[in-house]
């Protein structure tokens, strides 16, 4: 087991080969800042990451896809309302969790259609 400090980044970690992403802050496995940008707002403890941007809960009990310069690139509210409570991504669906009814979406974000505002279609409900 190994660990690091992450220097008050944070909260939520998410990895994109070979780094982590923890909150708006990127280190390597060992510990190493990266890099690091200004959020548009307080991160949730969900993050995921996908592609170059991450994916993460915001206000409004939305989830929003923001770009490592800190802009939002899309955005789409937590289905059946509430917060998400854990987010990932397995390079095609975007997976969270509803912290309100404790089920497991996997939502098809469609990226390359995907306006601000916009709605994933559900693919799959699980709890």
């Amino acid at each position: 087991m190994s660990r690091f400090g992450a220097g008050g980044f944070g909260p939520g970690v998410t990895w994109e080969s070979p780094y982590l992403w923890c909150g708006p802050a990127k280190f390597t496995t060992g510990g190493s800042f990266v890099t690091s940008f200004n959020p548009p707002f307080a991160l949730g403890t969900d993050l995921g990451w996908y592609g170059h941007k991450l994916w993460v809960g915001g206000p409004g009990n939305r989830m929003y896809n923001v770009t490592t310069n800190g802009s939002v690139a899309a955005s789409f509210p937590v289905p059946a309302g509430g917060k998400a409570a854990g987010t990932t991504f397995d390079g095609q669906y975007l997976w969270l969790i509803n912290d309100t009814n404790g089920w497991v979406y996997q939502v098809d974000i469609d990226v390359v259609g995907m306006n601000p505002g916009s709605f994933g279609k559900i693919k799959g409900l699980f709890r």
